[in-house]
């Protein structure tokens, strides 16, 4: 679960309507339609790894292998709220089994 940060990859992205062309660094990427598992966090972002491991069981104890790397999306605005109250949906891909 730890990976040190010279390691770590990252993806951002962000949903359009349209056509349009990478450039550079930025890429386009189509997501096939998908099923996931999911759950929506409240609390700080740095508390939002908590929520993992209980994903992935839910995951395994209902049938689905995950297929894929976890989803974050964010709901609520930081600069508007406390920490307290911020939402992050997580989501893993998954498969049946």
């Amino acid at each position: 679960m730890e990976v040190p940060e010279e390691e770590l990859t990252w993806e951002v992205g962000a949903a359009f309507l349209g056509e349009l062309e990478g450039e550079g660094d930025i890429q386009v990427k189509k997501v096939p339609e998908h099923e996931v598992v999911s759950t929506i966090f409240k609390g700080p972002y740095s508390e939002t790894h908590a929520v993992y491991g209980e994903l992935y069981d839910h995951a395994q104890k209902n049938g689905h292998r995950i297929n894929g790397p976890q989803l974050e999306s964010y709901p609520n605005h930081p600069n508007l709220l406390p920490e307290s109250e911020l939402l992050t949906e997580v989501q893993f891909p998954v498969l049946k089994q």
